[in-house]
C-alpha cells in the first residue's frame, strides 16, 4: 500500500465519521481533511461513496433518529 492509498484511506473513513457530526459543515470537513474547499471534497466523497455528501449524512443522520 502506497502512502497515496493510506492518505485516501483515511480520508475517506474521517469523511464519514465527521459526517455524522451535524455542528461540522461540509466546508469545515473538507479543510479538516486537507482539501482546499468543499466542491472538492464533494467530488472525492462521491468518487468513494457513489452519493454526495450531503445525501449521505442526511440518510446517516435518518438512521440514527
Amino acid at each position: 500500500v502506497s502512502f497515496a492509498e493510506l492518505v485516501s484511506n483515511l480520508r475517506k473513513a474521517l469523511a464519514a465519521d465527521y459526517l455524522a457530526r451535524e455542528e461540522l459543515s461540509l466546508g469545515k470537513i473538507a479543510f479538516l481533511l486537507g482539501y482546499n474547499d468543499a466542491s472538492t471534497f464533494s467530488t472525492a466523497f462521491r468518487r468513494w461513496y457513489g452519493e454526495p455528501p450531503g445525501t449521505y449524512r442526511k440518510r446517516l443522520l435518518e438512521r440514527t433518529s
